[in-house]
């Protein structure tokens, strides 16, 4: 894989727990019913210039950002359609969680939990290699392929196809997360919404969904911030309708590396909308390897299952 040197960042650890499933499970309840008697709607998180609009009043402007977002990702001649042809991406990945949303939210079984992932861009398809605090692999793996999920107990263990909402939600979301830039340009519906100054720097925003221009209760809402200089991710703020409907947050984007011809974000705070200092978990990724050749039947282990429901 392909290595780099900064882990003194990437290996900072908080104490490790294994998540309470009872005390999580009751706390989640009482979470989740305040939070249903506090708001009779889904999230909306669409800039308020937006929420009076049925319809896309910019959207060339905003595919303009957006392509332009996915090419500032590449750099000597690699382009958006040069990684969705890629056979896989392999990265070791460390998911730290910190205060309530640890109890909440996080279903690792540990905290923090390091793993390999493998996956194919473009598609929800990939491979979880459960790592110790050491980093060595436990044997366990998870995977998910054509919204099929299963998982293994260790290394040569059958692959158990019970259907799982944990690794159904969160594999697809992991891989979301670090090719987002590439992703938000297949989005449906697209709107400009400004250009604005935040922290020194000018930010395009543009609005990203599907299905609907405003909320619906089956497709996430994104609200991207592409910096003026050098076109790249700097943010987005988006909804969790899979898991929580009422729910939105924000992922800034940090620390990019070259790496086989992509600049790819080596750090990723999940944080509360508004707040980048108010951290819910952190993806730190160690190493990265593009290109790589990935084998269907690592994540596809019964290549023949049909497609299962989303």
């Amino acid at each position: 894989m392909h290595s780099f040197h900064n882990r003194a960042r990437a290996n900072r650890r908080m104490s490790p727990s294994r998540p309470l499933s009872a005390q999580r499970k009751l706390m989640t309840a009482f979470a989740l019913v305040t939070a249903l008697l506090s708001t009779a709607c889904l999230a909306d998180i669409r800039p308020e210039v937006l929420k009076t609009r049925t319809d896309a009043a910019d959207a060339d402007q905003a595919r303009k950002i957006l392509n332009a977002g996915a090419a500032a990702q590449t750099v000597g001649g690699t382009s958006l359609q040069s990684w969705l042809a890629m056979p896989g991406v392999r990265a070791r990945v460390t998911d730290e969680w910190f205060g309530l949303a640890n109890l909440l939210a996080n279903s690792w079984p540990n905290n923090p939990q390091q793993f390999d992932f493998e996956f194919v861009p473009g598609k929800d398809a990939g491979i979880v290699y459960l790592l110790d605090e050491s980093g060595e692999a436990t044997g366990e793996s998870q995977g998910i392929h054509e919204w099929n999920t299963w998982k293994r107990s260790s290394e040569n263990a059958p692959a158990d196809y019970t259907p799982d909402g944990d690794i159904k939600f969160k594999l697809p979301t992991v891989q979301y997360f670090l090719e987002m830039a590439m992703r938000l340009p297949a989005g449906e519906i697209v709107d400009y919404v400004e250009t604005v100054e935040m922290d020194g720097l000018e930010l395009h925003v543009v609005y990203i969904t599907w299905g609907s221009y405003g909320p619906n209760s089956k497709i996430d809402q994104y609200v991207a911030y592409f910096r003026k200089d050098n076109g790249r991710l700097h943010h987005v703020d988006f909804t969790v309708r899979d898991n929580m409907p009422f729910v939105t947050a924000a992922a800034y984007y940090k620390d990019f590396r070259v790496v086989q011809g992509y600049y790819f974000p080596f750090q990723i705070d999940i944080t509360e909308v508004g707040d980048p200092d108010a951290l819910l978990h952190r993806y730190t990724v160690q190493e990265v390897q593009l290109n790589y050749q990935l084998n269907r039947r690592s994540y596809a282990p019964d290549p023949k299952r049909g497609p299962a429901s989303k």
